[in-house]
């Protein structure tokens, strides 16, 4: 199958379907089961009625008498978890990796503290189930809790006397905050209990933007993916040349975002508020890699051969390939702005390596033995038979894939039929 891109120029089946999946128009994400119990530290007695909930979702569970709970179809992703029962004091946990059968165990305490604030939280006009509730004093959270089904109802205990800002969070609306003072238990200045309703308003969705850094490749910073932890159906962004996203369609409230890249760690921000258009940014690091005296790194730089008075350089990509003499092994990776490139994990072997530019003639290695980290850089000559404007024949500017009139242009029939003797053979370079 091939299709036409909008510039009217045609490409594989394969490239489409990467374009698709890149611009984020499939979903294949797969779903997790978070199933657990929850439990009283002082007695170890299982805990009916107790609130689990995935922050930055609309999933939540009840506890059953035996104490456990279960959350069905939550998208594999990156969450923080809250639980909470009457009469008991309110937990969290940070970031996890939910997929596949997940557990996560609970066990609640009694308050230490006389402190109580008590109130009701209604989304609009009716109540509000599974708001996360926070008493804080500046950005320290002192005691949470989550709103009852049904209710909307939260109680805030082991609360000692000071000033306190009570804020309620849900994902579709925006925050909302109130006041309050816990005296001492039995002094003349007030009472150690307090009351604040709070009402969320639905809001957005906005749109959240920024930059994702590669910590050791601050020029190539495209092809990252910034995604919304617990959407469906998905819903993410991919980083342009400079790094740049903007993810829209975000809903109010504390979201997760996690950034990927190929080969980096991923950086996810957990509770991160949102009641208007926001901005976040990410540096990905590269995982500690352990010594591994059979796998090499390949890297290097591409120059430019452009004569003065010649045509313009496209807008494309340059592309570095490495493959295995015997057909076993083959990796490709895009250039950063500055030509350089690396290509990290090759087993040992012999090998050739090539570089390729819409417009120039293909670079292509010697056979090489890699056997150590080794610098190989390549130099593209233009093209003379390129067609670089309209009224011409052969292929016209864009994709690479083929001319204007369906043929393959020069650079592709030459690096095709370099890679098809050399490597491929009855295999398709793209």
């Amino acid at each position: 199958m091939n299709v036409r891109t909008p510039s009217g120029r045609w490409c594989g089946k394969k490239a489409v379907a990467a374009a698709i999946l890149a611009a984020g128009w499939i979903s294949l994400a797969s779903a997790a089961t978070l199933t657990g119990t929850v439990t009283a530290s002082d007695t170890g007695d299982p805990i009916q009625g107790a609130v689990v909930i995935v922050r930055g979702t609309d999933f939540m569970a009840t506890s059953a008498s035996d104490g456990t709970y279960r959350i069905d179809s939550l998208p594999d992703g990156t969450y923080g978890l809250a639980c909470d029962a009457p009469g008991y004091m309110g937990r969290s946990t940070n970031a996890l990796w939910l997929s596949g059968e997940a557990v996560r165990d609970f066990t609640l305490d009694l308050p230490s503290e006389a402190g109580l604030v008590t109130g009701v939280v209604t989304c609009g006009q009716s109540p509000c189930a599974g708001a996360w509730v926070q008493a804080l004093q500046g950005s320290n959270m002192r005691a949470q809790a989550l709103s009852r089904p049904g209710t909307g109802g939260y109680s805030l205990s082991g609360l000692a006397a000071g000033d306190y800002t009570i804020r309620a969070l849900k994902i579709g609306y925006l925050p909302a905050e109130a006041q309050v003072t816990i005296s001492e238990p039995g002094s003349d200045a007030g009472s150690s209990s307090a009351t604040a309703d709070l009402s969320l308003q639905p809001a957005g969705p906005f749109a959240v933007s920024g930059l994702v850094a590669l910590s050791d490749n601050p020029l190539d910073k495209s092809g990252s993916r910034v995604r919304l932890n617990g959407a469906t159906p998905e819903l993410s962004a991919t980083t342009s040349t400079g790094g740049l996203y903007e993810l829209g369609g975000v809903p109010a409230g504390p979201v997760s975002l996690t950034a990927s890249h190929d080969g980096y760690q991923a950086s996810t921000r957990i509770d991160f508020v949102v009641q208007s258009d926001r901005t976040l940014n990410f540096v990905l690091r590269p995982p500690e890699e352990p010594v591994d005296p059979d796998h090499f790194t390949l890297s290097g730089r591409v120059t430019l051969d452009v004569p003065d008075g010649g045509p313009p350089v496209l807008e494309s990509d340059t592309v570095v390939s490495v493959w295995a003499e015997g057909g076993d092994y083959r990796r490709q990776v895009r250039t950063a702005d500055d030509g350089s490139y690396r290509i990290r994990g090759i087993p040992k072997g012999r090998y050739r390596a090539g570089a390729s530019r819409e417009g120039f003639l293909p670079a292509v290695s010697d056979p090489f033995d890699l056997d150590a980290n080794r610098t190989m850089n390549f130099t593209l000559v233009q093209d003379p038979e390129y067609d670089w404007g309209p009224g011409e024949l052969g292929q016209k500017p864009g994709c690479g894939c083929a001319g204007a009139d369906g043929t393959a242009g020069t650079a592709g029939l030459l690096l095709a039929g370099l890679v098809s003797l050399l490597w491929w053979r009855r295999r398709c370079w793209w």
